[in-house]
């Protein structure tokens, strides 16, 4: 399950760029997540991607995003780069699927196999 940060970020893009008629509401965040929505924007080089959503959903009720974040975004310079866009896009599905495999079972399984390793070392 992607985090609320992911999927704002997914939504800006998505309805900023896509120019659909249906665009989903952004979930509310603290002033905190704005700045890592903004952070990680900028890691990945799609601020202008950001921005373009930013504009869709100027009318929003729960688009809470602080003035300053606003501004930078929309202040951007950036070029739009379809590379950027996939590698994030890429890093997103890569981490969910890391965080899919490690399922709590396979955890337990993992702490049980080493306790053994290590009594058998001691033995």
């Amino acid at each position: 399950m992607k985090n609320v940060i992911i999927r704002n970020i997914e939504r800006l893009v998505n309805d900023g760029n896509n120019n659909s008629a249906k665009k989903e509401h952004v979930e509310p965040m603290t002033q905190y997540k704005w700045k890592m929505l903004y952070r990680m924007a900028e890691k990945y080089g799609i601020t202008p991607w950001v921005a373009e959503g930013i504009k869709a959903h100027q009318g929003d009720f729960f688009m809470r995003m602080p003035e300053d974040l606003m501004q930078d975004f929309l202040a951007t310079t950036e070029e739009k780069s379809t590379e950027r866009l996939e590698r994030f896009n890429l890093d997103v599905e890569r981490a969910l699927s890391l965080r899919n495999r490690l399922s709590s079972k396979s955890l337990h399984a993992y702490a049980r196999d080493f306790i053994q390793t290590v009594t058998n070392i001691e033995e």
